[in-house]
């Protein structure tokens, strides 16, 4: 019973991977999280990681987030079990994870990488070597690769779209949408 689980959530990262290869920005994905470690149960959601293109974070996180709730895997409050969660997103320009802790080096170290489009998972790794010093090291685990050539084109085109002003205008945006919502669900939560 539990290795099917675990085959199916994996089907489910692999195809959701796949979808987000068209979202302009986006750079890379993985899951990480108890998925990661192949240690699922019924309740469990699926972490995702993402890296976006600098000064496009907003954007991409906001075309993740719309995707989801129209496929009807957005992890919310109330629905978890084997929804997605897009836990964590970083830019291509900052790739350190923080805080440096036990925690996030074994997080990160385990993750599987499922669709690499600059070659960040290698930079991510190598700049994050601080996870050595909690006796973490590179991940064993195969990268798993997905990729979709008409997907990686129509990407492109939108990013080209979404450059200039007009992106920039459209980053703002999204920023603002966003955090105003992320204030509304989380008023405790630290402006950091």
């Amino acid at each position: 019973m539990e290795k099917d689980l675990i085959e199916k959530r994996w089907q489910k990262a692999r195809r959701i991977a796949w979808c987000f290869q068209f979202i302009p920005f986006i750079r890379f994905t993985s899951v990480t999280g108890s998925l990661a470690y192949d240690q699922v149960n019924e309740d469990s959601d699926i972490d995702f990681f993402a890296v976006t293109k600098a000064n496009r974070i907003w954007t991409t996180r906001g075309l993740v987030i719309t995707l989801l709730k129209l496929l009807g895997q957005l992890r919310t409050e109330k629905v978890r079990a084997g929804k997605i969660c897009p836990n964590r997103f970083v830019t291509d320009d900052h790739l350190v994870i923080s805080p440096q802790n036990s925690y996030h080096a074994q997080d990160y170290t385990q993750m599987v990488s499922l669709f690499d489009d600059h070659g960040i998972y290698n930079q991510f790794i190598k700049e994050n070597k601080w996870m050595e010093q909690y006796g973490f090291f590179k991940p064993k685990r195969a990268i798993i690769s997905i990729h979709s050539r008409t997907l990686n084109i129509i990407r492109r085109l939108l990013e080209y779209t979404l450059g200039g002003a007009f992106g920039e205008a459209v980053e703002n945006f999204t920023k603002s949408r966003q955090l105003e919502s992320i204030k509304k669900e989380f008023p405790n939560l630290n402006k950091e």
